[in-house]
């Protein structure tokens, strides 16, 4: 295996301040063979941290990004170092790493770099030549098995999935991806997606052309089939939540993350069976648009002003961008305001997916409400209603629900809004309402998206 492999463009220099001392790479990659039992150490340990850092992360509900970075950069200093080991348990060692590799660039709002995807490939290869790629050769696992799992998070990792929901997304594939295989024979009635062992690209799509060197295909059945199933659990648990628990809950995140996987492989299936698609390829067209809450506020309210972005694709349940540099930065997790040429009315989404590109920026937003009215929340020592979103940070959209989706109805307010102890008063073109905060669904940088009861009117 190459000894040499490139350091992707994107990947953050090396961090040798470690928790255990990285300047052995060296060493081993000169006598790799005499130091296998650290470097399984040393992978384990890092593996271990790790799974704690994640932890801590959901529980903060976002990583520091210099954290994530380092975290990111060792998990690369070690991949490299394991390339050259030809011991099928490095092999599948490699492959696990690999797969890290890919949560973190995910989470990061950064796509797989092409020299991780040439790693993983040519390990990949070399455990299948051995015989040894459906084996566990003691790391808890096959190297088939990290690998089908690296392939299925990046086919939907570039959705528009919020930090949380894609890191929930990669400990769902660990128990679904079981059984799954990697097959060399293609199967047009199962087989949706091929990887080309010999090149440094990611899963690509049958229809996407070309004929690859060394194709392997993978069937996502079983995956498809615990996503059904899940999906309807967590809608019954959700159906079931006690009404009074105002801490903030994941289910209704969750839900809404295994509703637009359900919602992905539909329309993949239907791809396959040329039924067409929900997911438009709009070209390049010009749209208006905004980004952060009270700017969204002053264009969606007040006719405010707003930038130009190019819509690159359109679907249900979101939407891609390119975001010129002229029009500004538009920073991960903000509230989101497009205007959507075909409904003639402004979409409201968050951006869940930043990339920077020659350009200026790739944006995926991913879709929160089309069907709002402008609300103003107060209480019971203010005055009548008075609009003035320009000022005003009590203003924010009442979303209307989605029975069929099992969705009730919800605020989109600022950052910080939620207040379950207090009754409030909301103001709509309907007329007075009193409300109380029941749950925190969702939440963004400068957003956050409430589940409410009515208590009466006036």
């Amino acid at each position: 295996m190459n000894r040499d492999a490139p350091a992707p463009d994107d990947v953050p220099p090396v961090d040798h301040d470690m928790t255990q001392d990285m300047s052995a790479l060296e060493g081993w990659q000169n006598d790799p063979g005499a130091h296998l039992e650290q470097m399984a150490g040393m992978d384990d340990g890092y593996c271990e941290r790790l799974t704690f850092a994640r932890m801590q992360w959901r529980h903060a509900g976002a990583a520091p990004s210099a954290e994530q970075a380092r975290m990111r950069a060792q998990c690369y200093s070690l991949l490299i170092a394991v390339i050259p080991v030809e011991e099928p348990q490095f092999y599948a060692r490699g492959l696990r790493l690999a797969m890290h590799f890919s949560l973190l660039s995910i989470i990061s709002g950064e796509m797989i770099p092409d020299a991780v995807w040439g790693i993983a490939h040519k390990l990949y290869r070399a455990a299948e030549t051995s015989g040894t790629a459906r084996k566990d050769t003691g790391v808890g696992a096959s190297a088939e098995h990290f690998y089908v799992r690296m392939l299925l998070f990046a086919v939907l990792g570039a959705g528009s999935y919020t930090r949380r929901q894609a890191d929930k997304i990669f400990d769902w594939f660990g128990e679904w991806s079981e059984g799954t295989q990697i097959e060399s024979k293609y199967d047009p009635a199962r087989h949706d997606y091929c990887v080309d062992l010999a090149g440094t690209h990611g899963p690509l799509p049958m229809a996407a052309g070309g004929e690859p060197a060394e194709p392997r295909y993978f069937d996502h059945a079983r995956v498809v089939a615990h996503v059904g199933k899940a999906r309807a659990d967590y809608f019954q648990t959700i159906c079931t939540l006690t009404l009074g628990s105002y801490a903030t809950n994941p289910m209704f995140e969750l839900y809404e993350a295994l509703d637009q996987v359900n919602r992905f492989w539909a329309f993949v299936e239907a791809r396959r069976g040329g039924r067409g698609s929900d997911r438009q390829r709009v070209g390049n067209l010009d749209v208006h648009a905004v980004s952060g809450f009270m700017d969204c506020v002053k264009a969606c309210v007040m006719s405010g002003p707003s930038a130009v972005w190019r819509m690159t694709d359109l679907s249900p349940s979101g939407a891609g961008f390119v975001v010129p540099a002229e029009a500004g930065k538009v920073a991960k997790g903000v509230l989101v305001a497009f205007w959507a040429p075909e409904q003639s009315q402004w979409v409201i989404g968050s951006s869940v997916r930043v990339i920077a590109n020659a350009e200026g920026q790739q944006v995926g937003v991913q879709r929160l409400a089309g069907d709002w009215r402008p609300v103003r929340l107060l209480d019971d020592t203010q005055g009548d209603f008075i609009p003035d979103p320009a000022t005003d940070i009590n203003f924010g959209f009442f979303v209307f629900g989605d029975k069929v989706r099992g969705l009730a109805d919800s605020l989109v307010l600022r950052s910080g809004a939620f207040n379950p102890a207090q009754v409030h008063f909301v103001d709509t073109e309907d007329g007075r309402y009193r409300v109380r905060m029941s749950r925190l669904i969702q939440h963004g940088t400068d957003w956050e998206r409430i589940g409410i009861d009515v208590v009466g009117r006036g």
